[in-house]
């Protein structure tokens, strides 16, 4: 680990996660998501699981935006967003800061589960399930971006999408799993270049 955030060692083994912890993890929280929602209104369900899908976009989107990129004049401000996410861009390929410790994904999803609880099983449950379904997604695209060649065209494009935010301008393609609120809010790397050279000249 090249960036360290706490001379305390138990404090900084927890803001670390490994690969091989994430995913199985993750996997024993959904099975018992997924069963809550047993048994199936396919339709109902299946169209909840998706609104659940999309809303992790715009989520993901606006906190990568606002929140782990915020600047302050106040420095604890700073010290906390370097600890959400600075430290990623100051070592980006660091395996073990490449996905969201647990010690922050675990009460979030389980006050998320209370939240869209209040929905109900019919809806609220089946669109947590898509939200979880979608951070897990993130998560593991995000690692792969940084830990994998991603040759296939898709992997490729996402992971260019993402390299570009990383090496080229931070303001820009706070999407990782997708490039859809990037077009919309026009922070795409394209965009935004267009507009600084427009303002060149």
């Amino acid at each position: 680990m090249s960036v360290r955030l706490f001379e305390n060692k138990w404090l900084e083994l927890v803001t670390v996660t490994p690969i091989k912890v994430f995913l199985p993890f993750w996997i024993c929280v959904l099975i018992p998501v997924i069963y809550s929602i047993y048994p199936i209104s396919f339709l109902r369900d299946a169209l909840m699981v998706l609104s659940g899908l999309f809303l992790w976009t715009i989520v993901e989107y606006l906190c990568h935006r606002y929140f782990f990129h915020a600047s302050s004049s106040v420095s604890w401000v700073n010290k906390l967003v370097f600890i959400m996410h600075g430290n990623h861009h100051e070592d980006p390929d660091d395996p073990l800061r490449n996905l969201m410790p647990l010690i922050v994904t675990v009460p979030l999803a389980v006050g998320l589960w209370y939240l869209f609880g209040l929905g109900g099983k019919d809806y609220g449950r089946p669109a947590f399930v898509g939200f979880l379904i979608g951070y897990i997604c993130y998560d593991y695209v995000h690692y792969m971006c940084h830990q994998s060649a991603m040759r296939k065209r898709l992997g490729f494009l996402i992971k260019r999408h993402h390299m570009l935010h990383h090496h080229a301008l931070e303001s820009c393609n706070f999407g990782v799993t997708s490039t859809f609120w990037d077009v919309v809010f026009r922070t795409g790397f394209r965009k935004l270049t267009k507009r600084s050279d427009a303002r060149r000249h």
